[in-house]
This record gives structure tokens, C-alpha cells and sequence, in this order.
């Protein structure tokens, strides 16, 4: 299996969306760091749906630390949205995973 460095937004949501669209069985997701935005704007939630109903399990795993607002130590509105919208609109299990982290080099 060969392996490359994903660089833009537009690779990224390309290669999930190829991935969730193709996917015969089952389809992980570890993203640390998650904005309703990039859900929303991604049309993630829609095609984790489409997914689901095909009979491909998706399951999505969080850091609950990187999503947590660091004043008031709770799921940020920018995650929660999203995240509620990945477990209860699309059907996706949901799972906060500490130590799974953002590497940003």
C-alpha cells in the first residue's frame, strides 16, 4: 500500500468523498480536530449518510481535548454541530479517542 501527504482542502474532501462513495464495508475516520464547517461545507454529513444506507458501517474517531472549548471545557459549537450531525443525521458512530492528536508538520 502506498502513501501520500494530502496538502489542500480540495484533496481532502476529494479523497474522502471518493472513499465514502466506494467503500463496500466499512470506512474509518480518524480526524482529531473537526469543524461543523468542514462537515457542512464538505457535505460530509450527506455522504456518510448515503454511505450508511448502502450497508458500509462509518465510524468517526475525535480527540474530545482538541474539540473542547479550553474556557469552559466543553464540545466547542464548532465541532458540536457537526459531530451531532455525524451521529444523529447520518447515523455515523461517534467515538472521542484521547491521544489521537493533530500533527501539524
Amino acid at each position: 500500500m502506498s502513501t501520500r501527504q494530502i496538502t489542500s482542502l480540495e484533496e481532502h474532501r476529494t479523497l474522502l468523498s471518493n472513499i465514502l462513495q466506494t467503500a463496500s464495508e466499512r470506512v474509518v475516520i480518524i480526524s482529531p480536530l473537526i469543524s461543523s464547517s468542514a462537515i457542512f461545507d464538505g457535505r460530509i454529513h450527506f455522504l456518510v449518510k448515503e454511505t450508511i444506507e448502502r450497508g458500509v458501517s462509518v465510524s468517526v474517531y475525535i480527540n474530545p481535548q482538541l474539540n473542547k472549548s479550553a474556557t469552559i471545557n466543553c464540545t466547542t459549537a464548532l465541532a458540536g454541530t457537526g459531530i451531532g450531525s455525524l451521529r444523529g443525521y447520518a447515523g455515523a458512530s461517534v467515538t472521542e479517542l484521547d491521544g489521537i492528536y493533530k500533527n501539524t508538520s
